[in-house]
C-alpha cells in the first residue's frame, strides 16, 4: 500500500481509463514491485522513482519523453478573486527545484505561473460526499468527514474539481504554492483532519502541503528508460503522513494515473 511505499518507488504504467486516449496503446500489466531502499531524509526536495514497465516484443513507446524547457517572460493578467476556502497564489517566474532521477528526472528549469486560486486544504471526505455527480458515479465514501478523501481514481478527482468550476493544479502551480513550508507534524499511521495541522502552512496560506496525503496534479510526465521504453503518468506532489516533509518544499513524486493509492488525495485550483 502507498502508505508504506509513497516515499519509495511507485509503479508507472499506462493503464488508467483517463490515460487510454493519451497513449498510443495500452501498456502490459506492470511487474510486481521490488523492495526499495529508503529515500534520504536530508534532501529538501525528494523524488520517488517509479520503475517503468518493460515493453512487450515489438511494442511502441506510449509517449515521447518529457522535455523541460525554460519559459520566457513574466506572468501577466489580473489576479482572480478568491472565495472562502481558497488562497490566492500570486503568480511569478521562478526556477523549479530539480526532482527525481533516472527516467523520471525533472531538472531545474524556469517556469512562468500566473496568479491563481487554490483550495486552502485538501478535499475532505465530507466535501466529496456533498458532490452529487461524484456520489452518483461511485457511491459515498465511508470514513471521517474531516479526513482527506483518498484512494480515488484520477477521473473522480477531475470530476469533483470540474463540478466546482475548477481543475487540478499543475505541477508548477503546486510547487509555487508550496514555497515557504515548514516540516509537518502530521505523521503516523493515518492522515490528520484537513487544515488541522497548524504548522503545515505554506507562504501562500495553503495547508497540508508538507504532510497528510500526497496530491495528484494535472501535469502529465513521460518517463523513458535508456532502452527507449516510455510510459505516461501524472505527477504527484506533496509529502504524506507516512513520509512527512523533511526540508522546505513539498516533495516531488512520480506516479502512474491509475489512482486508488491509499495516501493519494487532491485539491482544486482555478485561474478565474
Amino acid at each position: 500500500m502507498l502508505a508504506e511505499q509513497v516515499a519509495t518507488r511507485i509503479r508507472l504504467a499506462c493503464g488508467s481509463v483517463a490515460l487510454v486516449a493519451a497513449c498510443s496503446r495500452a501498456a502490459p500489466p506492470a511487474p510486481a514491485p521490488t523492495p526499495e531502499a529508503p529515500l534520504p531524509a536530508s534532501s529538501g526536495v525528494v523524488a520517488s522513482i517509479a520503475s517503468v514497465a518493460p515493453a512487450a516484443a515489438g511494442e511502441k513507446s506510449a509517449c515521447t519523453k518529457t522535455a523541460y524547457v525554460d519559459e520566457a517572460g513574466e506572468p501577466t493578467g489580473p489576479a482572480p478573486t478568491c472565495k472562502d476556502g481558497e488562497v490566492l497564489v500570486v503568480g511569478k517566474a521562478f526556477t523549479t527545484a530539480a526532482a527525481g532521477e533516472g527516467a523520471l528526472l525533472a531538472p531545474s528549469h524556469r517556469v512562468v505561473v500566473k496568479s491563481f486560486c487554490l483550495d486552502s486544504t485538501e478535499v475532505s471526505i465530507g466535501a466529496l460526499n456533498r458532490c452529487g455527480p461524484c456520489v452518483a458515479a461511485m457511491g459515498p465514501i465511508p470514513g471521517n468527514a474531516s479526513r482527506p478523501a483518498r484512494g480515488l481514481d484520477p477521473a473522480t478527482m477531475d470530476r469533483f474539481c470540474a463540478e466546482q468550476g475548477k481543475r487540478l493544479p499543475t505541477e508548477p502551480e503546486y510547487e509555487l504554492a508550496s514555497q515557504g513550508l515548514a516540516p509537518s507534524t502530521c505523521a503516523g499511521s493515518s492522515p490528520c483532519d484537513v487544515g488541522a495541522t497548524a504548522g503545515d502552512r505554506a507562504g501562500s496560506g495553503a495547508m497540508d502541503l508538507a504532510g497528510n496525503v500526497a496530491e495528484l496534479t494535472a501535469t502529465e510526465v513521460c518517463a523513458c528508460e535508456p532502452a527507449g521504453t516510455c510510459r505516461l503518468g501524472r505527477v504527484v506532489r506533496g509529502a504524506t503522513y507516512a513520509a512527512p516533509l523533511k526540508g522546505t518544499r513539498a516533495r516531488s513524486l512520480r506516479l502512474a494515473s491509475d489512482g486508488t493509492q491509499e495516501a493519494l488525495g487532491f485539491r482544486c485550483a482555478r485561474s478565474r
